[in-house]
């Protein structure tokens, strides 16, 4: 389980850099501000596409394949994110880390809920207190790191440090839930249609982006 909140807080602090550097980023790179919320928000909107599609694949036994990609995407995003000097490149390696981590986190709790038994609570608390931790810390490390170097390099060395972290969930196998009902194409649309569902995105997207 340690392995899972590795991933989780050390991409989660890789997301959450950016918001301690926009000022940054504006200045360095002549980013318009109108542009800066484009930056901000499109991992978050990468994460949801990507959980609402490929989620469900966690639990059809591709939840190892799930997670290893997630965590060379959350990777490539982040170093790409610190090589980046335009906005369509900030954009879509935000947009590619997002995805990143739309595909570690249901992949996360399949094999906790597959295989903590009785501490599921227990294990999912800790997973999520590893991804609040680092979504936390994210922002003061990257502000330190820029004073002491440049603004390029928070994000080349959280992008460095969750590609360490492949090599801890490179052997992750996630078992296939049984009774899967395969023939549910439409399980998205029935979901949105939920008033509770649309509530609770809204109050997720209104947290996000009131950072």
């Amino acid at each position: 389980m340690r392995s899972l909140y590795l991933v989780a807080g050390t991409t989660m602090a890789g997301v959450s850099s950016v918001f301690a550097l926009l000022a940054e980023i504006h200045n360095e790179y002549g980013i318009a501000e109108r542009n800066l919320g484009w930056i901000a928000g499109s991992a978050f909107i990468g994460a949801l596409v990507t959980q609402l599609w490929l989620s469900r694949y966690a639990d059809r036994g591709y939840g190892g394949l799930l997670m290893r990609a997630g965590v060379a995407a959350s990777a490539i995003g982040l170093l790409w994110f610190g090589l980046a000097d335009q906005l369509w490149q900030f954009v879509i390696a935000r947009l590619v880390l997002g995805a990143g981590v739309g595909m570690i986190v249901p992949a996360s709790r399949r094999y906790i809920i597959v295989n903590a038994g009785d501490d599921q609570g227990r294990q999912l608390g800790a997973f999520y207190g590893a991804y609040i931790a680092g979504f936390v810390f994210g922002p003061p490390l990257a502000g330190a790191l820029t004073v002491a170097f440049n603004v390029k390099t928070p994000f080349i060395i959280f992008g460095a440090l969750t590609a360490a972290t492949y090599a801890s969930v490179y052997r992750l196998v996630i078992p296939a839930a049984k009774n899967l009902l395969r023939d549910d194409k439409w399980v998205l649309r029935r979901l949105i249609r939920v008033r509770e569902m649309v509530a609770a995105l809204l109050v997720v997207v209104s947290f996000r982006y009131s950072i």
